[in-house]
């Protein structure tokens, strides 16, 4: 059973208030919670098909919404919530399996996805499925782990000569715009050299994308002919709570401060409010206590730190005022 909650930053953010530690944990949306009926093999697979149609469903996992289709030819497409174990068939029978033969963190459910190819001008690609978060300002994406299902990873091991790449690409909207940034992953690469094909459960970070609301997923194949078969699978996206930037939320008792420059190369400028004896202490994103002391004459040197996210916490030793804030040391 895979865990809810991952607690990361805890060891290393002991010495910091309660308040603050709370917004350092992380969610995960880890499929566990989606009840497949017993006789089926996924939530595409307990549909009751009609004939010559398609049959929408959909499941929740972590109050997420995750939708699909059920075809009268028996396959999906879009989403779907499997257990499937199968890593030997490569047929289209064998839709819902992964070639890990089990979820991650050998849990019994995870997601799989088909993605459309764009006919007929652009079968090297498809078209985006998307789920929307229920995330907000204060939170962003860790990541997620990835792999093949075992369909797409035969097909490849049985297609070398026609394939060099294959690749799912994740995007983020905030509020129906695009984030600048995008995830590109490599489920297959091939060379002259080298054969790489993604076997077990692998993570793959989702932090470029920022706090976004939603995500769409695409494929990417470079097949010569048109029929690559379009899955893959996930499981376990990780949100996290974004520490706040604004000491007005920061913690009870606020101090007020201002921190510049940010992002920052050699060192920071910390101006406080009625503030008299300030500490410091400097941890990375991984929670661990990196620099601490005095603050003398509001400036604070970052030439033991390399380039990366950090948070300082800062108290006024006489009234007890504390205040976190998040900085980028380039």
């Amino acid at each position: 059973m895979k865990t809810n909650f991952t607690k990361s930053l805890a060891l290393g953010l002991l010495c910091i208030p309660m308040s603050q530690l709370a917004l350092a944990q992380s969610e995960s949306i880890s499929f566990d919670d989606v009840s497949i009926p017993e006789a089926a093999a996924s939530i595409s697979k307990s549909v009751e098909i009609i004939p010559d149609e398609m049959v929408d469903y959909s499941f929740e996992s972590g109050g997420v919404t995750f939708r699909g289709s059920q075809a009268y030819w028996g396959n999906f497409s879009g989403f779907d919530c499997s257990r499937g174990t199968d890593s030997l068939d490569g047929s289209y029978a064998n839709d819902i399996s992964v070639i890990a033969a089990i979820g991650y963190e050998e849990s019994e459910n995870y997601a799989v996805a088909y993605v459309q190819q764009r006919f007929p001008d652009a079968v090297q690609h498809t078209h985006p499925i998307g789920i929307r978060l229920n995330t907000d300002s204060t939170q962003e994406l860790v990541g997620t782990y990835f792999t093949n299902t075992t369909l797409t990873y035969r097909y490849i091991l049985d297609n070398l000569a026609n394939i060099t790449s294959y690749q799912v690409i994740v995007k983020g909207y905030t509020e129906g715009e695009m984030v600048s940034d995008s995830v590109v992953f490599d489920l297959a690469s091939i060379s002259d050299t080298d054969t790489m094909l993604v076997r077990d459960w692998t993570f793959v970070s989702f932090e470029a994308l920022g706090a976004v609301d939603s995500i769409t997923f695409e494929a990417f194949s470079d097949d010569i002919t048109t029929y690559t078969p379009f899955y893959f699978a996930f499981d376990e996206i990780i949100i996290k709570d974004i520490p706040p930037t604004s000491v007005e939320t920061a913690v009870r008792n606020s101090l007020k401060v201002l921190l510049s420059p940010n992002p920052a190369s050699h060192y920071l400028d910390i101006k406080a409010e009625d503030a008299r004896d300030l500490q410091f202490k400097i941890y990375n994103i991984q929670g661990q206590l990196m620099q601490y002391g005095q603050l003398h004459q509001g400036r604070i040197s970052l030439h033991h730190l390399s380039a990366g996210n950090y948070f300082i916490h800062l108290e006024d030793v006489g009234t007890r005022k504390e205040a976190m804030l998040k900085f980028v040391k380039l």
